[in-house]
């Protein structure tokens, strides 16, 4: 009679003679024996504590080891990219304008340094006689995400489109820093969608932009995870 520190077994038998505390193991008709050694194989398989085979408590010891060597490559690799710049975005646009023209937009930002959000932003400014609905994709060499997150104002849209019903936009940014206002970086927009013009079928706009960013850090969020499996 053995006692595995939370019942007995007899080797007599092959059988714990105290039901297992877990009703099922999840490993078929055999999980479901409470009474069953490993799975009734004792030559390929050892049970230690009476709860579970050895194999299970080695995958695990292996699987921290991999997730601990995992969050310290993300500590690092957040470490590395504090100083990357560049930020970029893709979402969708709606714009109007006959002699004064406005813009409201909504994308999914990122960045070199693990930061990823939503970039809800607007525009107003002076604009010929347009239409636009579309997808956009840009381009900044922005510190980071919330670099982009400024006032009204803050950033100098200039830009023009072509097309009667489907067409191509191109927009320069001018970007003034929102979290360092005396720093500027500058970027470009590209757009294809819906479009309508009168009387031409081209259209050139300025406008002042701003808007705001909601966004975490993807580092973070992966070592935060791996800490929360490794218990500390």
């Amino acid at each position: 009679m053995y006692y595995l520190q939370s019942r007995y077994y007899d080797p007599e038998i092959c059988r714990f003679i105290n039901a297992d505390g877990l009703a099922s193991t999840g490993q078929g008709i055999l999980g479901c024996n409470m009474f069953a050694y490993c799975r009734n194989n004792p030559v390929r398989y050892a049970d230690h504590n009476g709860e579970w085979p050895q194999w299970v408590d080695d995958f695990w010891d292996e699987a921290k080891e991999f997730i601990s060597d995992t969050r310290d490559a993300l500590v690092e690799d957040k470490k590395r990219a504090k100083n990357n710049s560049g930020a970029y975005s893709l979402g969708i646009v709606a714009s109007a304008g006959f002699g004064a023209g406005a813009s409201i937009s909504l994308g999914l930002v990122m960045d070199n340094r693990g930061n990823i959000g939503i970039n809800p932003a607007y525009s107003a400014g002076s604009s010929l006689p347009s239409a636009f609905l579309g997808p956009f994709v840009s381009f900044t060499d922005a510190s980071d995400i919330y670099a982009l997150a400024g006032d009204y104002g803050s950033t100098l849209v200039i830009g023009a489109s072509a097309g009667e019903v489907v067409g191509p936009g191109v927009d320069f940014l001018i970007i003034n820093d929102a979290q360092k206002p005396s720093k500027q970086s500058t970027g470009r927009t590209y757009q294809f969608g819906l479009t309508a013009k009168v009387p031409t079928p081209f259209e050139f706009h300025m406008h002042l932009a701003g808007g705001g960013v909601i966004g975490f850090n993807l580092y973070d969020g992966l070592i935060d995870i791996c800490n929360m499996i490794l218990g500390e």
